[in-house]
């Protein structure tokens, strides 16, 4: 079963391609998006929520009143305007990963949903995030990245993270948060992830 059509041109980025891309999925994969994986990932999430790089605003749409949305690609954001979200345009270039732009002490939980694995860089990139949540005093970090077979099929994907990976960079316990949860869904092993195209890893940090 596959959520969306494989994108693999990385010559198109993300920008209206890959937005059309987000939106294009078959109906059992609709179903099982909507009934089965955002609810495993609201369950995570806990108070007003920052969904970083949240494409068509699936998860974000679903999240408590106050929640925002950063967003690489301006077709994205300008979608999940129009749907009435509050997506605001964000740049790592100008930012490098500092969320300015964001209100301090206001935002309990900051989501990234398969998004860490498109970033070069990675484990600079994610270390700089939460320190950048712990000084807005962001509680919870979740992190979704997908399972291996998954990761193949996408080639902008750059970066593997898995728990080795993790551990490997130095990033179960890192800038005032640690590691609480890691889980597997919708089957709660690693290994079915090398043989199923529907399969997350879920990467729950806590403050320390």
């Amino acid at each position: 079963m596959s959520l969306l059509k494989t994108y693999r041109s990385k010559e198109s980025g993300f920008g209206a391609d890959y937005n059309e891309h987000l939106t294009k999925r078959t109906k059992l994969g609709e179903w099982f998006l909507f009934t089965r994986i955002i609810p495993n990932t609201l369950d995570k999430l806990r108070g007003k929520v920052i969904d970083f790089g949240c494409g068509v605003g699936e998860i974000l749409r679903r999240c408590p009143s106050g929640s925002i949305g950063l967003e690489i690609n301006q077709s994205s954001v300008e979608y999940c305007r129009k749907l009435g979200m509050d997506v605001r345009p964000f740049d790592p270039a100008t930012d490098a990963y500092q969320l300015a732009m964001v209100e301090p002490n206001t935002y309990q939980t900051f989501l990234m949903s398969h998004v860490l694995e498109h970033i070069p860089n990675t484990a600079h990139v994610l270390r700089t995030l939460l320190a950048s949540c712990h000084r807005l005093g962001i509680e919870r970090v979740v992190i979704k990245v997908p399972g291996a077979l998954m990761y193949s099929k996408d080639s902008t994907h750059v970066t593997f993270v898995d728990h080795a990976w993790l551990r490997a960079n130095e990033l179960l316990t890192a800038e005032g948060f640690m590691i609480s949860n890691i889980s597997y869904y919708p089957f709660n092993s690693e290994w079915i992830g090398k043989i199923s195209l529907v399969h997350e890893t879920l990467v729950v940090y806590d403050r320390a």
